[in-house]
């Protein structure tokens, strides 16, 4: 019987751990117009400031509007380009 609950413990803890090992923001959002696209390094340029990391950049054209939504897995408040992921991506108007 002690062994039982010893295991159904040390189930209930490892996956509580692995649980908790990431870490992931609030979510947030970026809005504009690209710009341009950086299809060798993968970015997207929002009002020629902003840039955004996107695996699927080939889905968009320069001249919509976007909106991303976005969230961070640093702890830090920085903008850290690497550590900014895109969650959805919506195309609010096409050139």
């Amino acid at each position: 019987m002690k062994s039982r609950v010893l295991i159904a413990i040390l189930i209930c803890t490892v996956t509580l751990m692995a649980g908790c090992n990431t870490y992931k923001s609030d979510e947030f959002s970026v809005s504009g117009e690209i710009t341009s696209i950086d299809g060798n390094k993968g970015y997207v340029y929002l009002d020629h400031s902003t840039k955004i990391k996107y695996e699927d950049f080939k889905q968009l054209k320069v001249g919509q509007t976007v909106k991303f939504i976005l969230y961070s897995i640093s702890k830090d408040d920085g903008w850290i380009y690497d550590k900014i992921k895109v969650k959805t991506v919506e195309i609010l108007e096409n050139p």
